[in-house]
């Protein structure tokens, strides 16, 4: 995203809560969304768009209820699925075979069994 012209970090910071700013570039179909939450973030995608705009719940601690609020689509479609991720990683650390080898191929096959598992 170096040479995107997205705000950064810092402009973003100064918008107000869960606005997006958008970048696309047409001839390859890969977009640049920034989304402010509670911080600032950067997603590139070639998959999903901004578009439709999703609704999330959100817990505000200022009125003590649970809100909907707008979110860009990738950031919804990311949030819904990044679950598998992490509930594989934090298999891998709790239950690794903890074996060492000689030979460079051994820690990349009982990894291997880690992750079937």
């Amino acid at each position: 995203m170096g040479k995107c012209p997205i705000a950064d970090k810092k402009v973003m910071q100064k918008r107000e809560r869960r606005s997006h700013e958008v970048y696309t570039e047409e001839t390859k179909g890969i977009s640049d969304v920034a989304w402010r939450d509670n911080n600032v973030v950067y997603t590139h995608t070639n998959e999903h768009g901004v578009q439709p705009v999703q609704y999330a719940n959100h817990y505000s601690s200022k009125e003590k209820k649970s809100l909907q609020v707008t979110q860009p689509n990738v950031i919804h479609k990311y949030n819904k699925f990044m679950g598998g991720v992490d509930l594989l990683d934090n298999n891998i650390s709790n239950y690794r075979i903890g074996i060492c080898g000689k030979k460079w191929y051994i820690p990349i096959a009982f990894w291997l069994f880690d992750v079937c598992d």
